[in-house]
């Protein structure tokens, strides 16, 4: 009787053994995870699937992974991922790799070295990733595979990524590879290698023909890198050309409405077409003053001043050239309120667009809550656009829905003060946030740095200003340079250095304010010859700090009252 109905078994038997078998190198164990993943760094497997699913499915993991359906492609792809089937982990890895978060990052890193020694072409996807985390080893270990990926088999993304690697930490490129590796790229003209030389003449400005290098690369890879048209529309203004200025803002918004340029792309965008200072390399660094008081203006005789005699008791050096503020309150009073911030100053920098701005932003402003936080970011900024756009609830709706940019630009909407009440707590609250973040840690940083600089919460707290902007100096956020060149030079609660303030006002000057060069020299005219040794020396050790990939070496700046 049993033999009878042993064929009725064999469909169903089959069936169930057809949802593993559609790879071509099936595992040696079922039950294992990979040998290049422990227990416990693999990921946590997915609950088990509901019986109406049956059992995992390569394919449907796969197309669910492409549909970027996170829930079901893990249920079907993680049993077979653990039990090292490599269509499986890489479909896991690649998946995790489109999202943003550090626990999806490191996911898809641990799934990308468990298929490695399958897929060993998957080492360049890998690397880009390790980049992505900036630890200190993973850089590490992306420059080996990214070096390996070059030599062994010419891989044009590896080259590219050493190009990145070489350009953001300088002191890996012991052998002096990257004049060589940048002629490569220039003589292939390809896209993987014209992205890396775009982005690494975006940020060396002292490179010979650096600006024109950048703009023929822009103009022949416009298509495969849309942050290129932030580039040309910036060249399109410095020449006065409106009408180059509207064929491009026009074209990136077309090609935004296809998708085809990115929503950071479009806010930049409406940056430049109102940013007063030009020679800023990345329209995301202009900042406006914090402070009620002309931080950038120069006063004829600062040293004259009260505030200037009291400094010059305590202190080896006088302020230079920057206007002090008013003494400090006495502790255990109460402070005056902050006066009101003036009006919103119409953008005075040259050929600035203000009705081209307004048509970037409001393609923005219709969009998901991304580009709505991204458009009311770019009006706390220059509050004299969209006048008729209520920032504030767009803000408060992009935090509900966990917009990364939205606490940056709320703890600057209550710092500035000009599209509502001016409230250094709730500033305080938000930058706080903020700094967490990686997107916006810099820039969080620098606002941070600017509130306790200018004494909004109560009274000046140098040391707190120092450490903020230092840190956000040293990750690549141009302006904080300018913060502290005029927090050293100003003695604003602090004891002038001459010495720290020329050091910044040289970092800071090539892309810094006409007022910041004129600081630089007047700066030169008070240091003597051994003051100026010292801060070549100074020089070499802050920019060992800043290229450094673990971040931890440090200048003798300690505090804000010493003297190096």
């Amino acid at each position: 009787m049993i033999l009878r109905f042993r064929h009725l078994l064999l469909p169903p038997l089959l069936l169930a053994g057809a949802a593993y078998s559609q790879t071509a190198a099936p595992p040696a164990s079922d039950t294992a995870a990979p040998a290049s993943m422990d227990a416990a760094t693999a990921p946590t497997p997915a609950a088990p699937a509901k019986k109406a699913r049956g059992l995992p499915d390569l394919a449907r993991g796969q197309q669910a992974a492409v549909e970027n359906r996170v829930d079901d492609a893990e249920r079907d792809l993680q049993p077979l991922a653990r039990r090292g089937w490599t269509a499986a982990q890489l479909a896991l890895a690649r998946l995790y790799s489109q999202q943003d978060s550090p626990e999806s990052i490191a996911k898809a890193i641990r799934w990308y070295r468990a298929a490695l020694p399958q897929s060993p072409l998957e080492d360049v996807a890998l690397a880009r990733l390790l980049l992505r985390q900036a630890s200190a080893a993973g850089i590490d270990e992306a420059q080996r595979l990214s070096q390996s990926a070059y030599r062994q088999r010419d891989d044009l993304e590896a080259l590219a990524l050493l190009i990145r690697i070489y350009a953001e930490y300088p002191d890996r490129d012991r052998a002096h590879d990257l004049p060589t590796l940048a002629a490569r790229a220039e003589a292939l003209d390809r896209y993987e290698s014209n992205l890396a030389l775009i982005r690494w003449y975006r940020t060396t400005p002292l490179l010979e023909d650096h600006a024109g290098k950048l703009l023929r690369l822009c103009k022949r890879s416009l298509a495969s890198a849309p942050e290129c048209y932030v580039d040309l529309l910036r060249d399109a203004r410095n020449r006065g050309d409106h009408t180059e200025m509207q064929t491009l803002t026009a074209a990136a918004i077309s090609q935004y409405g296809q998708q085809r340029v990115p929503v950071d792309t479009i806010a930049s965008l409406a940056r430049a077409l109102v940013d007063d200072n030009l020679d800023t390399e990345d329209a995301d660094l202009s900042a406006p003053p914090v402070s009620d008081v002309p931080e950038d203006e120069t006063a004829p005789s600062a040293a004259s001043d009260a505030p200037a005699q009291v400094l010059a008791t305590a202190c080896a050096q006088l302020p230079v050239g920057v206007a002090l503020p008013p003494p400090l309150p006495v502790p255990g009073t109460p402070p005056p309120p902050p006066p009101p911030p003036p009006p919103a100053p119409a953008p005075t920098g040259p050929n600035a667009d203000p009705d081209l701005a307004n048509q970037a932003l409001r393609r923005l402003l219709d969009g998901d809550a991304r580009a709505r936080a991204l458009g009311a970011g770019v009006i706390v900024r220059y509050p004299f656009l969209a006048p008729d756009v209520d920032v504030p609830p767009i803000l408060q709706s992009a935090q509900k829905a966990r917009v990364d940019e939205a606490p940056l630009y709320l703890g600057e909407l209550y710092l500035l003060g000009q599209r509502t009440p001016r409230d250094p707590q709730a500033a305080l609250k938000w930058l706080q946030q903020a700094v967490t973040h990686a997107v916006t840690a810099n820039q969080a940083d620098f606002f941070l740095g600017r509130l306790y600089q200018y004494g909004y919460l109560d009274e000046v707290d140098a040391d707190a200003a120092r450490q903020h902007l230092l840190k956000a100096a040293r990750a690549g956020f141009l302006p904080a340079n300018s913060a502290l060149a005029r927090l050293y030079s100003a003695g604003k609660g602090v004891c002038p250095n001459h010495a720290y303030a020329y050091l910044f006002a040289r970092l800071g000057a090539p892309s810094g304010s006409p007022t910041l060069k004129t600081l630089l020299g007047q700066l030169q005219d008070v240091m003597t010859p051994d003051d100026l040794r010292a801060v070549d020396m100074l020089m070499q050790r802050e920019l060992a700090a800043r290229h450094s990939s673990t971040g931890d070496e440090q200048i003798a700046i300690t505090r804000t009252g010493e003297r190096s």
